[in-house]
């Protein structure tokens, strides 16, 4: 006779790339009581060993070999290995979240949603504020408004974290994606104008004007270059103000 369980089987999850999010994405998943975190992959050895036995899981040099024992893997590697990354994992039939922004170029991204439906995967990209209880308290009071504009602020101090990318497909996604969702309109015009303050090749300064066709105007600045850490959206309406400080 066989046992039947009262719970499925838990989620057999890895993590690639153990830098800054990745040490978040594992710590989270090895308090979840329905995943089983089987173990992590880094470029970096000995960060992998490290991340690996604080957790008590095991390393894998190759990501390649870590994804044959998982259903779902967390990606947060650097941009530029999104793709590569992401599509091995997709043909492998392993379900992905992947850190955003979800690949370098257009083309890049198109390939990894196109091999996710082919292989019938959930790919899923980690645009977490939308989860920010902050938006969410806005998104529910905004509901009942008429917005006429949105202005959107998120700067930080400079770091040597994701130097691999503009401060756009960094920080500023966030807030395209958080103002998408509030204008729930399409972008018919956009204007925009950046400058550099040091030598990555990209760009850490970027003001954008976003019209909807609905006419709402939204503004977006992000900065890694400014003095102290700013996250605010404000919804400028007919008959109100409304802030929200996601910090």
């Amino acid at each position: 006779m066989q046992a039947h369980r009262n719970s499925p089987e838990p989620i057999r999850v890895g993590v690639i790339g153990v830098g800054n999010m990745g040490q978040h994405h594992t710590r989270v998943l090895s308090r979840l009581k329905d995943v089983e975190l089987v173990g992590v992959s880094d470029v970096n050895v000995e960060l992998g060993l490290d991340t690996a036995g604080k957790y008590q899981i095991r390393f894998f040099e190759d990501y390649q070999d870590l994804i044959q024992l998982v259903d779902a893997v967390c990606i947060a590697v650097p941009t530029r290995l999104h793709h590569p990354v992401g599509m091995a994992c997709l043909q492998a039939g392993v379900h992905v979240l992947i850190e955003k922004p979800i690949a370098a170029s257009i083309s890049e991204a198109e390939s990894l949603v196109n091999a996710a439906a082919a292989s019938s995967c959930i790919l899923q990209v980690g645009h977490i504020e939308r989860f920010n209880p902050a938006f969410q308290e806005l998104h529910k009071v905004l509901k009942t408004e008429e917005i006429l504009a949105l202005e959107a602020r998120r700067m930080s101090p400079y770091s040597q974290r994701a130097n691999d990318v503009s401060v756009v497909l960094d920080l500023m996604i966030h807030d395209i994606d958080l103002l998408l969702e509030l204008a729930g309109s399409s972008v018919v015009s956009l204007t925009a104008h950046g400058s550099r303050a040091v030598n990555s090749g990209y760009l850490d300064y970027v003001t954008a004007t976003l019209g909807f066709s609905n006419g709402i105007v939204s503004t977006l600045t992000a900065s890694k270059v400014t003095h102290r850490k700013i996250r605010t959206i404000t919804a400028h309406c007919k008959s109100s103000l409304t802030e929200a400080d996601f910090l």
